[in-house]
């Protein structure tokens, strides 16, 4: 019985019913993928490298559908879909997993860029050079926002087109050159771009055009920041960069989440209509922020940050909406072009260069360091300066920050007036507490110190970097088995 059913269903015979048909339409149209967290794909076979998530109006299953309705006359009932989608998503499940990307891959050396062209085209970046063609190694997902690359091939390539647009200085420029080309590389940790500039800057135009060159979507790029998991993972599913708009303040909590983001975490939920089955989503995006903010005050998200501060736009030099974007169509090939050109050279290059700094940013300060090197920037210098400028705000920010800089600053001083220890001592959680204690001035800031001794050295723990940074200390672990102790060592 079992294996007359099998035959019908793989060779329909006259008379098979309208779900076999469709079934057996399937096979010569689509075939199924497995993703790596889970998700069952489906892709065309005239495309079998761009998948969509499979569901009765995927553009893949959509197509059997018409194929079934022109060649038999007849309209497909949405019991019969429902029936197609089932068998697709089983096949799914059987296929081995594979990784799945987001607009870009960068595989063996190479950068595969999907153009979102109708043809379904791909560009390949090498050492060698950059070049459109048919076929990639790697699949990608294609979200429902994804809207075309512009199409490089028959213009010369320049950057600096890019100026009329983002309104900085030179240094600065640089950085956002390096954001654009480490967006490619998914499987780095990645950079949080941050655009400040007073409200007539034009910072949300100029995010629009950043992302409009490596992973353009619809007119407006960026939306509000939602620190709901469902809203992020969502937002992941439609576009390979995370764009936030008018971005004004983040609560430690979202800072943190921002941080795991951009660096690599994992996002699980329950399978919609299950108690068991979960979902899994691993996330290492870029993400780009716009707003008018003070500064980051957790370090986390501040050792990730670049900050592109844009200028104010001259009166004179103001386009409207219309006339820009009509300027831009005619502008962002050029520059995509020139953008490629120059991600050729980060790929010859960037193995060659020793990226000093934070290991979460090695690979952007990597391709930083190809584009001064090309065009005789000083990025890597003013990216510097920054790390600087954040960790100092993020010790300025919390009564913790400002009560260990006047403690350390007051033993450079040799000041007598204060128990002060000698940076070299190890102490314990109380007795850091009661020389911080020393150097606040009432009692309400007493009061906001971390309550407890652990919860005092998780926060110090937490601003060692900071700390190093700014002051030229070193905060050491000097953990003994009767007590937990932090030792500051001076390396000046």
């Amino acid at each position: 019985m079992n294996d007359t059913k099998n035959d019908r269903v793989k060779s329909p015979r006259k008379g098979s019913s309208q779900q076999d048909r469709l079934v057996q339409a399937a096979e010569c149209r689509v075939a199924p993928a497995h993703g790596t967290d889970g998700t069952e794909y489906i892709a065309r076979t005239e495309s079998p490298h761009i998948v969509t998530a499979i569901s009765p109006k995927s553009p893949a299953v959509d197509e059997v559908v018409k194929a079934y309705q022109l060649k038999y006359g007849k309209s497909v009932s949405s019991s019969s879909v429902r029936v197609l989608v089932d068998h697709l998503e089983r096949e799914a499940r059987a296929m081995p997993r594979e990784a799945i990307h987001m607009r870009s891959a960068h595989v063996d050396g190479n950068l595969w860029i999907d153009t979102a062209w109708a043809c379904g085209s791909v560009l390949k970046v090498g050492r060698s050079g950059w070049h459109v063609q048919d076929t990639t190694p790697v699949r990608f997902l294609r979200g429902a926002a994804a809207a075309p690359l512009a199409d490089p091939r028959e213009v010369t390539g320049s950057v600096d087109l890019l100026k009329r647009y983002v309104n900085c200085d030179d240094d600065d420029f640089a950085l956002a050159l390096a954001a654009l080309i480490a967006s490619w590389f998914d499987d780095a940790p990645q950079p949080i771009l941050a655009l400040f500039g007073p409200a007539d800057a034009g910072k949300s135009t100029a995010m629009q055009m950043l992302v409009d060159l490596v992973d353009p979507r619809g007119r407006f790029a960026g939306v509000p920041f939602d620190g709901d998991q469902r809203e992020i993972k969502s937002l992941a599913s439609l576009s390979r960069v995370l764009c936030y708009d008018n971005v004004s303040h983040l609560r430690a909590d979202e800072s943190d989440q921002i941080a795991r983001i951009a660096t690599g975490t994992s996002m699980v939920n329950r399978r919609l209509y299950s108690d068991a089955d979960v979902h899994i989503t691993e996330l290492m995006r870029p993400v780009w922020l716009n707003g008018i903010m003070s500064g980051f005050s957790r370090g986390d998200l501040a050792s990730r940050a670049v900050m592109l501060n844009l200028l104010p736009i001259e009166s004179s030099k103001r386009l409207d909406r219309s006339m820009m974007d009509a300027q831009w169509d005619m502008d962002r090939a050029a520059i995509l072009a020139g953008l490629l050109d120059l991600t050729v050279h980060v790929l010859r290059r960037r193995e060659d260069i020793s990226a000093e700094g934070a290991h979460r940013m090695a690979e952007y300060r990597r391709v930083l360091a190809v584009i001064d090197d090309v065009r005789g920037s000083a990025g890597l210098a003013r990216l510097s300066r920054q790390a600087q400028d954040l960790s100092d705000q993020v010790l300025d920010s919390t009564t913790l920050g400002m009560a260990l800089r006047q403690m350390i600053q007051c033993h450079r001083d040799e000041t007598d007036c204060l128990d002060v220890p000698h940076l070299g001592t190890p102490l314990t959680s109380a007795d850091l507490r009661r020389h911080l204690v020393a150097h606040l001035i009432d009692e309400r800031q007493h009061r906001d110190l971390p309550p407890t001794d652990a919860q005092l050295k998780t926060h110090v723990t937490r601003l060692m970097p900071d700390i190093e940074r700014v002051l030229g200390v070193r905060a050491e672990n000097a953990d003994t088995k009767r007590a937990r102790r932090v030792k500051f060592v001076d390396l000046r």
